[in-house]
């Protein structure tokens, strides 16, 4: 345990953008939903007339392949691809450390 107080928190000026935030997302999300988009046409054929069990499996494949790239590169290398290519790092806000993979999954 060390004596010091812990650093002050982020100030604003230090926070992304909505804007910055949204423009990350909007590029992970290309990175996740290209691929998926082709394994899930492979896996199902036409949605639209897809049973139900077919339309349950990519739902759960899409939400499961979405947490775990954003978990793991979060809990990894502290941002994601949208993230690093806007110059963005999630970090914990009480000491700026890097955050745990139970932080990055919350």
């Amino acid at each position: 345990m060390s004596d010091l107080p812990p650093p002050p928190p982020a100030s604003a000026d230090r926070l992304a953008s909505i804007g910055q935030r949204a423009l990350a997302q909007l590029i992970d999300s290309v990175i996740i939903g290209v691929p998926l988009f082709f394994v899930s046409t492979a896996i199902s054929g036409d949605l639209t007339e897809a049973d139900s069990g077919q339309l349950l499996l990519v739902t759960v494949l899409w939400l499961g392949v979405s947490l775990f790239y954003n978990t793991a590169m979060i809990a990894i290398y502290g941002a994601t691809i949208g993230k690093r290519v806007m110059k963005l790092m999630v970090v914990n806000r009480e000491d700026g450390s890097a955050v745990t993979w139970t932080y990055a999954a919350v």
